[in-house]
């Protein structure tokens, strides 16, 4: 599917020609054409859906919730995970005339419960068998297809739905419900053709076959809105993986000639470290020509984007083989600050990478998209939007107004109207261009004991701790200085530690006296909790009050951190599952240890992790579940009650 620029201008005339609302939306991305919508694959093959099938499909799954619950302009909930299932469903609950609540479903079942409630939602839709929610209403894809088979088609002039419902946690863990109306996305879609128009080289990156990887989760408004929505503008593919393991994600960028992938910084600063790990055990000779290779990359890119791309495609064919292969054409990171280190590489590599920003209350507002490679390696967030605009306000935080902004908020069940400025509580600077800087979050900010403001950020960007597994600034337990807190791999040694002691140690020196790091700390636990896609201060600062993050002095740690080892007759499959994701050593992994908690596995680990158990088993688990243990005890009882 050969993508011409005239698909994207006449989508813009055609939507310019409509209220702009979610119905008005539906027809132009969803069109009767043979064309690929998505695509998802199993070993021995890649199974395709046509924008055509999607159609019908849409058409019949509408008729099902209207059977089950009425065309009512009440809100019904979408429970589920990525896949091209999700993207029907969203469009069947609107063109069934409801309102569509999009289910975050790594947030607790008791805050899904409250909006539910806030909502005042008729029922839920699920991707597969029973969300666990048991609070309203259910029905499944499945239920729906059936409920089709005997009722009667819906009239093309039947009213569609024009309201949507996301969810964001914020800082303060207060339950915040934005309300977005269909012409609040049209404003930023009726302005897809100037964005990509402002450098040639982004534009040519969107002129051809494009096939979006569907990493970013579809109920946050960064997969929503910049993945979704805008390339189905494009007539886009879109690529869902069969499983969030990184060897898995980039085997099917390969497989499957993605072109474009969206993700938040956690994904490039990984496939950074990947790199520098492999780098990092050459000779020196290699080495050197490794860095000497990645600045003339860089170089040539500044000077002809063309000829960069493929001095970059010959120098480091063997390292981009294992990567993202040769087909991706644009990437683009969000969702938090990104570390300039990471740009560097992964530009350098040939891959195009570029900096956007938005929130929850207000969408997608800008991106850093400067054909200047320089410029993208500053890791500025570029200039707003042509429809929203930007100041920096008397506090230093950055106030956004556009239209393409929630409709409204609903804040621990209070309904409030946004603002017309809108106050993000992100610390930002502008330069005399006009492009933004992150600077930091408002509420991370330490008050020293003298008075003075620290920003954590600032002190953050002074680290480049490539061998340790995660860090982070927060607060001494005084709350007056700031702490490095440094989580470290099961498999540290006192070589590693020293080499990374040193290198906090002498990257801490170079800072000013005032905001030098007070103390530095070290842990096995993980500094991010399982559903987040990114460290939040607020919650390792109360996890290492209340001792959820041990925190351990240099001396102390090899000793007295890593797990005991304890023997079971019943779970030593489990155990060498568990040992070969984390790559850890066996007998470092107890039976009641957290998967993620205590033995430092992330989301994606856990992807992995209960892939291998239904390959393995046949035995399918939730991502989450409330008050489950995520142990060897836990996976071997389920196992066991399956068998």
């Amino acid at each position: 599917m050969y993508i011409k620029r005239s698909i994207l201008t006449n989508n813009a005339k055609a939507l310019e020609r409509t209220d702009g609302r979610f119905g008005d939306i539906y027809r132009i991305i969803i069109p009767e054409s043979d064309s690929v919508m998505c695509e998802t694959s199993t070993t021995l093959r890649i199974h395709r859906i046509t924008y055509r099938e999607a159609r019908d499909k849409i058409e019949s799954l509408a008729k099902g919730i209207v059977a089950r619950f009425g065309a009512c302009d009440r809100y019904i909930a979408l429970y589920g995970e990525n896949s091209p299932e999700w993207i029907m469903l969203f469009w069947a609950i609107l063109r069934s005339g409801n309102r569509a609540y999009l289910v975050n479903t790594r947030q607790p079942d008791y805050f899904t419960k409250s909006v539910l409630s806030t909502l005042d939602a008729v029922g839920i839709v699920s991707l597969g068998g029973a969300s666990g929610l048991s609070f309203c209403a259910e029905a499944s894809v499945a239920e729906l297809f059936e409920l089709a088979k005997d009722s009667v088609a819906l009239d093309d002039d039947a009213p569609f739905g024009n309201e949507i419902a996301i969810t964001t946690s914020g800082t303060t863990l207060s339950e915040k419900i934005c309300i977005y109306h269909g012409e609040n996305f049209s404003k930023q879609l009726l302005m897809t053709p100037e964005i990509t128009d402002d450098n040639k080289v982004l534009r040519a990156t969107y002129n051809g076959k494009l096939k979006h990887l569907m990493f970013l989760p579809l109920y946050h408004i960064f997969g929503l809105s910049a993945v979704y929505l805008w390339f189905s503008f494009f007539g886009a593919t879109f690529v869902f993986p069969p499983s969030y393991s990184p060897e898995e994600l980039l085997r099917c960028v390969r497989r499957h000639e993605v072109t474009h992938i969206f993700a938040v910084p956690l994904l490039w600063q990984a496939i950074e470290k990947g790199v520098l790990r492999e780098v990092a055990a050459l000779d020196d000779k290699t080495r050197a020509k490794f860095e000497k290779g990645t600045e003339l990359s860089l170089n040539l890119q500044q000077f002809s984007s063309p000829l960069g791309a493929y001095l970059a495609k010959n120098l480091f064919g063997e390292v981009r083989e294992k990567l993202l292969g040769d087909s991706v054409k644009c990437c683009i990171t969000g969702g938090s600050g990104i570390a300039p280190s990471a740009i560097r590489l992964v530009n350098a590599l040939g891959y195009k990478l570029y900096n956007g920003y938005g929130m929850s209350e207000i969408g997608i507002t800008s991106m850093e998209n400067s054909p200047r490679i320089r410029t993208r390696m500053r890791a500025t967030i570029g200039k707003p939007f042509p429809f929203v605009e930007y100041r920096i306000g008397e506090n230093g935080h950055l106030q956004v107004r556009t239209d393409a902004a929630c409709y409204e908020m609903i804040i621990s069940g209070v309904k409030t109207s946004r603002d017309e400025w809108f106050d993000t509580g992100d610390i930002m600077s502008a330069d005399s261009k006009g492009r933004y800087s992150f600077i930091g979050r408002a509420t991370d900010v330490i008050i020293s004991s003298n008075g003075e403001n620290i920003n954590p950020e600032l002190i953050r960007r002074a680290f480049d701790l490539s061998a340790a597994k995660n860090f982070e600034i927060i607060p001494t337990p005084e709350g007056d200085a700031p702490m490095l807190v440094i989580q470290l791999a099961k498999d540290t040694d006192e070589n590693s530690l020293a080499a990374i002691r040193d290198e906090a140690s002498a990257a801490n020196a170079s800072l000013p006296t005032a905001i030098r790091v007070r103390s530095i700390r070290y842990t096995f636990d993980p500094l991010m909790r399982e559903k987040d896609i990114k460290v939040s201060r607020t919650y390792l600062s109360r996890a290492v009050k209340e001792g959820k993050v041990r925190l351990f002095e240099a001396s102390d740690i090899l000793a007295s951190a890593k797990p005991e080892v304890e023997n079971s007759e019943l779970c030593e499959e489990l155990r060498e599952i568990f040992a070969r994701i984390l790559d850890m050593d066996p007998a470092e992994i107890s039976e009641d240890a957290n998967f993620m908690t205590e033995l430092g596995g992330s989301s994606l680990d856990y992807y992995e992790l209960i892939s291998e158990i239904d390959k393995k088993y046949g035995v399918r688990l939730p991502f989450e579940a409330e008050g489950f243990g995520y142990c060897l005890r836990d996976f071997e009882k389920l196992v066991k009650e399956h068998l």
